[in-house]
């Protein structure tokens, strides 16, 4: 497992123990990605689920069945570049 020294590595394990959603924002290749996987990797050592919006196919299903896309991404979800579906 990779070590992370991050001033927010314990306000997001704290936020995900206590939200439902957690919003993690910042500028391109800043390690987003790499430090959600590291909070909520499970004990078994495999990760979260991950889908990024940026497939074409993954934004259609996100935009006209936002429920349908929610159902079948089940939680803990990593989406990344959530932007291009507001809706959910």
């Amino acid at each position: 497992m990779l070590t992370f020294n991050r001033a927010l590595f314990n306000t997001l394990v704290q936020a995900k123990n206590l939200f439902k959603v957690v919003l993690v924002t910042g500028p391109r290749n800043s390690g987003k990605k790499s430090l959600l996987k590291a909070i909520f990797q499970d004990v078994k050592g495999s990760t979260l689920n991950y889908v990024s919006l940026e497939d074409p196919e993954e934004r259609y299903f996100a935009i006209h069945d936002p429920s349908g896309f929610i159902k079948e991404h089940k939680p803990p979800l990593l989406i990344a570049e959530i932007e291009y579906a507001p809706v959910l």
